[in-house]
């Protein structure tokens, strides 16, 4: 439970999973969580009560719109309106110290809405950015905690379902073989696993403590 009262159910992201961010934050001193693809801005008003501060990356017009309007006046959440892997780039070079990503912002197939219809019909932006998204977070200084929603997608082939839009970022073709060779690109020696219907990258100073962790969460029976 957050300082205020708010549970992970608010959030997007499983409790077990928030149980693991928030332990990493407080083994590591992680202050800042940022996201990539806002949505109402669940996860980010979590966020904001767990850590100092949270940045949280929107490019849908729509979604942006109704994110500031419900959450815009949370003090320590910067909503970011643009293209996650441009704004990252500047994100990423303004951080001092190590903080968890949490990228998100995938779009199409069956995460398809009317509210962002104004990211699937324009033809000129990469519905799956992660690739570059996990790029810009490499240009850091440090090593960071990442974790990207979706796991099923990137591990299984594309279904039916991902294929209703001509833009779908399932035929962009990225698999969990890309991702494992982007973040390999940061360091060999990233821990990589998926857990919680999320793939997480962990910089190799903390496997041993990430590993204990999720067996102890697991073993705690948290859902």
């Amino acid at each position: 439970m957050a300082p205020n009262g708010r549970t992970i159910e608010d959030a997007s992201i499983s409790r077990p999973l928030g149980q693991l961010m928030i332990a990493a934050k407080n083994q590591y001193n992680i202050e800042n969580f940022v996201e990539t693809g806002t949505n109402l801005g669940e996860t980010a008003e979590w966020a904001s009560d767990c850590f100092e501060s949270v940045v949280t990356i929107e490019f849908s017009d729509n979604i942006y719109a109704k994110a500031t309007a419900r959450r815009g006046d949370i003090d320590n959440i910067e909503f970011v309106k643009g293209k996650s892997q441009n704004k990252l780039k500047e994100i990423v070079s303004e951080l001092n110290t190590r903080s968890i990503f949490y990228l998100d912002a995938h779009t199409g197939g069956c995460w398809a809405s009317e509210e962002k219809s104004d990211v699937i019909s324009d033809t000129n932006t990469n519905p799956c950015p992660i690739l570059d998204e996990i790029a810009a977070i490499g240009e850091a200084d440090r090593q960071h905690f990442i974790f990207i929603d979706d796991a099923g997608a990137f591990l299984t082939p594309p279904r039916v379902d991902y294929e209703r839009h001509n833009n779908d970022w399932a035929s962009v073709d990225i698999g969990i073989q890309e991702l494992v060779a982007q973040i390999e690109d940061i360091d060999e020696d990233y821990y990589i696993t998926s857990w919680e219907e999320s793939i997480l990258a962990v910089p190799p100073d903390a496997t041993e403590f990430i590993k204990n962790t999720i067996s102890a969460i697991r073993k705690s029976g948290t859902n």
